[in-house]
């Protein structure tokens, strides 16, 4: 392959609209004799008149387009099966957004580019803490495009690949809010079709604070339904969902799912979330799509020990093959989630009966006091020895006397208060 020239370099540049009249004029102007390309790249990036990634773009003799509209891409954030998503500027907000770039393969004829823009406007109109917002669409040169709102963030794909195994408590609150907003949309007669980790975004990262998540490309899974092309499995991924986590009925015919295929599929998440590994085995996508016909998840409590047994039937319940059989709403989901989900204040919640039992025994209430400091204390420090996951990788777990001592003179205070009572 030839070098690029400096010329041409120049030529790319200016096509790309990435610099306004006056910096390409004052740039011509200089004398670039003994200069190359990579050089004038190098200067451009640090006075932030490029990024990196336009700069490598433009080296090597790619046109882009690196400007659709009003907007700016700065560099790619992700990949997926409808498209590529970037981050970018918009010039007349002066804020920084995410825009994804439609796969062109996706929208072939009029009627899916209708059925898509009018999807988009619904998303558009979502508006809920745990839904990432969608700002505007639009169309340049045959391109399409949806605008959403920019966070600093990970998938929770990413962080299942890294971690794999994550806190119950911290877990169930990821997935107890995804609910929450799925809910909402659902009020809305708006379903999603593609849950899975990497449609949902963690934006507080660390396991030993709270989560915060965030459910992205609402509509989008719904829009591709219209796409051309033989129907089938060569079409999971798109409209119909990914085939490790989408619900039975909605891979047999996803006419006829509705939100609770969701909660299947949120089913699936936060069971990979809690054990590493996918509900339905399987050597390939096919195997483990069929399998969710045939069988049904394993229990929880069969590859991880410190699941409760209450939240073992809620998963299996997310992950009931009829949907009948599961909960009829997220909102429902959501709340049998909540006894099990991270809260402020560490609290294990009490095994049922524990108060009749208590009450029974002669059991009074400093001891009961007592016996919910101890799992309060004991969920504090389960909680703080995954401190570790905030930053995967650093092999390093920062050590502490403090917890060792309070949990030493809580052990006391036990002693003293059943002493006192006896």
């Amino acid at each position: 392959m030839a070098r690029l020239s400096v010329q041409r370099f120049l030529a790319l540049l200016e096509a790309s609209r990435l610099l306004s009249d006056r910096q390409l004029s004052r740039l011509r102007a200089l004398d670039h004799g003994e200069s190359v390309p990579e050089m004038i790249a190098r200067k451009l990036v640090k006075r932030r008149y490029l990024t990196r990634w336009q700069a490598r773009m433009l080296l090597s003799g790619k046109r882009g387009p690196f400007v659709l509209g009003n907007y700016r891409l700065l560099e790619p954030l992700g990949h997926g099966g409808m498209g590529t998503v970037f981050k970018a500027h918009q010039s007349a907000m002066t804020r920084v957004v995410a825009l994804k770039v439609m796969s062109r393969k996706l929208l072939k004829d009029e009627r899916a580019l209708k059925r898509f823009q009018r999807e988009i406007r619904a998303a558009a109109a979502l508006d809920h803490p745990h839904i990432i917002h969608a700002f505007d669409a639009g169309c340049v040169n045959n391109t399409y495009f949806l605008v959403m709102e920019y966070a600093v963030s990970r998938d929770l794909k990413h962080w299942i690949a890294a971690t794999g195994k994550s806190p119950v408590r911290w877990s169930c609150e990821c997935i107890r809010q995804a609910a929450l907003g799925l809910q909402y949309a659902h009020e809305r007669g708006i379903a999603h079709r593609d849950i899975k980790p990497s449609n949902l975004l963690l934006i507080q990262e660390s396991a030993d604070e709270r989560p915060l998540v965030k459910i992205v490309d609402f509509g989008l899974a719904r829009a591709a339904l219209d796409i051309g092309g033989d129907p089938g499995l060569t079409r999971i991924g798109q409209g119909l969902g990914t085939s490790d986590y989408v619900a039975p009925e909605q891979a047999d015919d996803s006419t006829r799912s509705d939100t609770r295929a969701d909660i299947f599929s949120l089913g699936c998440t936060l069971f990979e979330l809690l054990t590493g590994q996918l509900p339905f085995p399987g050597s390939s996508p096919f195997e483990r799509l069929m399998a969710r016909f045939k069988q049904d998840a394993p229990p929880l409590s069969s590859l991880r020990r410190d699941v409760p047994a209450g939240l073992d039937e809620v998963v299996s319940r997310m992950l009931a093959r009829n949907p009948n059989h599961r909960f009829q709403s997220p909102a429902e989901a959501a709340e049998a989630l909540a006894a099990y989900a991270w809260n402020d204040e560490l609290v294990a919640p009490a095994p049922p009966g524990t108060a009749e039992i208590g009450s029974a025994s002669g059991i009074d209430d400093r001891n009961h006091d007592a016996n919910l400091f101890m799992e309060s204390l004991s969920a504090e420090l389960s909680s703080r020895s995954f401190t570790a996951l905030a930053n995967p990788g650093t092999g390093r777990v920062r050590r502490s006397w403090l917890p060792w001592a309070i949990a030493a003179l809580a052990l006391i205070l036990v002693m003293i208060v059943a002493w006192a009572s006896g």
